[in-house]
């Protein structure tokens, strides 16, 4: 999902760096709503989890932590509260920031 709207930084050892910056995140219209979800181990371990738990496609899992200013899932902690923004709020938005 990254390579569709964010601009490409870097390309070092074959690895493909994505400016996050380069979205302005802030813009996200929250208009559908949003689910409330607290992150668990597992999550923390396979952030691709969430979204494949909400969406069914494990594409949106960087979209879900940008929107929720999360740069490192790393960094959380089980408990950690998100937002799970509706799936087509984040669809439209996408469409409208696409490269």
């Amino acid at each position: 999902m990254r390579h569709k709207v964010m601009s490409q930084l870097e390309i070092q050892d074959q690895v493909i760096v994505y400016d996050s910056q380069s979205i302005r995140w802030d813009d996200f219209d929250w208009t559908l709503g949003y689910q409330k979800h607290f992150i668990t181990k597992d999550e923390i371990l396979k952030g691709y989890l969430i979204a494949e738990n909400f969406y069914g496609d494990v594409n949106y899992e960087s979209v879900i932590f940008l929107l929720n200013s999360i740069s490192d899932p790393w960094d959380m902690v089980p408990g950690t509260e998100i937002r799970i923004p509706n799936l087509v709020d984040v669809q439209t938005f996408l469409l409208n920031n696409s490269k």
